[in-house]
Protein backbone atom coordinates (compact mmCIF):
# COMPACT_ATOMS: atom_id res chain seq x y z
CA UNK A 1 0.00 0.00 0.00
CA UNK A 2 2.86 2.29 -1.27
CA UNK A 3 3.98 4.05 -3.57
CA UNK A 4 7.46 6.42 -3.12
CA UNK A 5 6.30 8.44 -5.65
CA UNK A 6 2.40 8.91 -4.80
CA UNK A 7 1.90 11.76 -1.69
CA UNK A 8 0.82 10.81 1.45
CA UNK A 9 -2.41 11.90 1.57
CA UNK A 10 -6.06 11.21 3.25
CA UNK A 11 -8.55 9.66 1.34
CA UNK A 12 -10.68 12.87 -0.07
CA UNK A 13 -7.33 14.56 -1.03
CA UNK A 14 -6.37 11.78 -3.07
CA UNK A 15 -10.27 11.81 -4.66
CA UNK A 16 -10.17 15.26 -5.24
CA UNK A 17 -7.11 14.69 -7.12
CA UNK A 18 -7.97 12.05 -9.08
CA UNK A 19 -11.41 13.42 -10.28
CA UNK A 20 -9.61 16.14 -12.22
CA UNK A 21 -7.95 13.48 -14.85
CA UNK A 22 -10.87 12.45 -16.57
CA UNK A 23 -10.77 16.10 -17.89
CA UNK A 24 -6.78 15.89 -18.50
CA UNK A 25 -6.84 12.83 -20.38
CA UNK A 26 -6.19 12.58 -24.38
CA UNK A 27 -9.64 11.40 -25.79
CA UNK A 28 -8.03 8.59 -27.21
CA UNK A 29 -5.70 7.27 -24.10
CA UNK A 30 -7.21 5.19 -21.26
CA UNK A 31 -7.81 6.83 -17.83
CA UNK A 32 -5.00 4.80 -16.06
CA UNK A 33 -2.23 4.97 -18.43
CA UNK A 34 1.39 5.07 -17.84
CA UNK A 35 2.38 8.33 -17.47
CA UNK A 36 -0.30 9.23 -14.78
CA UNK A 37 -0.74 5.95 -12.74
CA UNK A 38 0.85 7.57 -9.76
CA UNK A 39 -1.80 9.57 -8.91
CA UNK A 40 -4.29 6.78 -9.00
CA UNK A 41 -1.92 5.11 -6.27
CA UNK A 42 -3.06 6.10 -2.85
CA UNK A 43 -0.83 5.90 -0.33
CA UNK A 44 -1.72 4.98 3.42
CA UNK A 45 0.74 4.13 6.04
CA UNK A 46 0.00 1.67 8.98
CA UNK A 47 2.05 1.62 12.55
CA UNK A 48 -0.44 -1.27 13.63
CA UNK A 49 -3.44 -3.72 12.86
CA UNK A 50 -5.83 -1.25 14.33
CA UNK A 51 -4.51 1.54 11.74
CA UNK A 52 -5.35 -1.16 8.87
CA UNK A 53 -8.48 -1.50 10.07
CA UNK A 54 -9.73 1.73 11.29
CA UNK A 55 -8.78 2.46 7.32
CA UNK A 56 -10.60 -0.45 5.74
CA UNK A 57 -14.12 0.15 7.61
CA UNK A 58 -14.12 3.54 5.61
CA UNK A 59 -13.22 2.38 1.94
CA UNK A 60 -16.16 1.98 -0.43
CA UNK A 61 -16.11 0.82 -3.71
CA UNK A 62 -13.50 -1.61 -5.48
CA UNK A 63 -9.85 -1.26 -4.61
CA UNK A 64 -6.52 -2.84 -5.29
CA UNK A 65 -3.97 -3.61 -2.96
CA UNK A 66 -0.46 -4.42 -2.32
CA UNK A 67 1.65 -4.20 0.53
CA UNK A 68 5.19 -3.50 1.01
CA UNK A 69 7.13 -3.99 4.25
CA UNK A 70 9.56 -1.16 3.48
CA UNK A 71 8.27 2.30 3.23
CA UNK A 72 10.67 3.59 0.65
CA UNK A 73 10.52 1.03 -2.13
CA UNK A 74 8.65 2.27 -5.13
CA UNK A 75 6.50 0.15 -6.96
CA UNK A 76 9.09 -1.43 -9.29
CA UNK A 77 8.96 -5.14 -10.44
CA UNK A 78 11.59 -7.40 -8.90
CA UNK A 79 13.44 -7.73 -12.40
CA UNK A 80 13.91 -4.06 -12.08
CA UNK A 81 15.50 -4.22 -8.77
CA UNK A 82 17.42 -7.57 -9.64
CA UNK A 83 18.53 -5.85 -12.94
CA UNK A 84 19.88 -2.53 -10.83
CA UNK A 85 23.83 -1.75 -10.52
CA UNK A 86 25.71 0.40 -9.17
CA UNK A 87 28.92 2.02 -10.71
CA UNK A 88 31.59 4.28 -10.09
CA UNK A 89 32.93 6.04 -12.56
CA UNK A 90 36.51 8.35 -11.95
CA UNK A 91 35.99 12.20 -12.15
CA UNK A 92 39.14 14.40 -12.97
CA UNK A 93 38.69 16.40 -9.56
CA UNK A 94 38.74 13.28 -7.64
CA UNK A 95 35.98 12.69 -5.96
CA UNK A 96 33.56 9.50 -6.12
CA UNK A 97 30.44 9.92 -8.99
CA UNK A 98 28.51 6.72 -8.24
CA UNK A 99 25.56 5.83 -10.35
CA UNK A 100 22.97 3.35 -10.47
CA UNK A 101 22.06 1.85 -13.80
CA UNK A 102 19.45 -0.52 -15.07
CA UNK A 103 20.74 -3.44 -16.75
CA UNK A 104 18.44 -4.56 -19.67
CA UNK A 105 16.05 -6.71 -17.65
CA UNK A 106 13.53 -7.42 -20.69
CA UNK A 107 16.93 -9.07 -21.67
CA UNK A 108 17.81 -10.39 -18.11
CA UNK A 109 14.15 -11.82 -18.04
CA UNK A 110 13.90 -13.16 -21.41
CA UNK A 111 17.61 -15.48 -20.61
CA UNK A 112 15.69 -16.70 -17.14
CA UNK A 113 12.54 -17.29 -18.48
CA UNK A 114 14.31 -19.75 -20.97
CA UNK A 115 16.60 -21.21 -18.35
CA UNK A 116 12.91 -22.17 -16.09
CA UNK A 117 11.21 -23.33 -19.05
CA UNK A 118 14.49 -25.86 -20.01
CA UNK A 119 14.35 -27.04 -16.74
CA UNK A 120 11.10 -27.05 -15.45
CA UNK A 121 9.83 -30.38 -16.67
CA UNK A 122 12.18 -31.70 -13.84
CA UNK A 123 10.43 -30.54 -11.51
CA UNK A 124 6.54 -29.83 -12.49
CA UNK A 125 3.93 -32.65 -13.15
CA UNK A 126 2.30 -29.99 -15.35
CA UNK A 127 3.92 -26.84 -16.47
CA UNK A 128 1.69 -24.13 -19.19
CA UNK A 129 2.15 -24.29 -22.98
CA UNK A 130 5.08 -22.66 -24.75
CA UNK A 131 3.09 -19.25 -25.97
CA UNK A 132 1.58 -18.81 -22.55
CA UNK A 133 4.09 -16.34 -21.09
CA UNK A 134 2.08 -14.81 -18.67
CA UNK A 135 1.43 -18.46 -16.97
CA UNK A 136 5.02 -19.11 -16.99
CA UNK A 137 6.08 -15.48 -15.30
CA UNK A 138 3.56 -16.14 -12.80
CA UNK A 139 5.03 -19.77 -11.90
CA UNK A 140 8.46 -18.26 -12.10
CA UNK A 141 7.44 -15.50 -9.69
CA UNK A 142 6.02 -18.23 -7.71
CA UNK A 143 9.11 -19.99 -7.48
CA UNK A 144 10.92 -16.68 -6.47
CA UNK A 145 12.41 -15.61 -10.06
CA UNK A 146 12.53 -12.33 -10.11
CA UNK A 147 9.69 -11.10 -13.56
CA UNK A 148 7.84 -8.17 -14.69
CA UNK A 149 4.86 -8.63 -12.50
CA UNK A 150 3.91 -7.27 -9.47
CA UNK A 151 1.30 -8.89 -6.84
CA UNK A 152 -1.98 -7.09 -6.10
CA UNK A 153 -4.39 -8.26 -4.34
CA UNK A 154 -8.15 -7.14 -3.85
CA UNK A 155 -8.43 -8.05 -0.01
CA UNK A 156 -6.34 -5.44 2.35
CA UNK A 157 -5.65 -8.11 4.74
CA UNK A 158 -3.14 -9.98 2.09
CA UNK A 159 -1.53 -6.85 1.73
CA UNK A 160 -0.80 -6.48 5.66
CA UNK A 161 0.86 -10.04 5.02
CA UNK A 162 3.76 -8.19 2.88
CA UNK A 163 3.91 -5.37 5.67
CA UNK A 164 6.05 -8.07 7.76
CA UNK A 165 9.80 -7.69 8.11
Amino acid sequence: MTNEQAPSDNLDDWRQRISGLAETVQPLQPLVHVDNFDAFVFTAYAADVADVRKWVANLTGEWAFRGQCDQRWSLETSIDRASKRSIKLPTHDGLDNTSQVLLDPSRNEKNMLEEFRRRAHHFLKSTPADDEILDWLALMQHYGAPTRMLDWTQFPYVATYFLRY
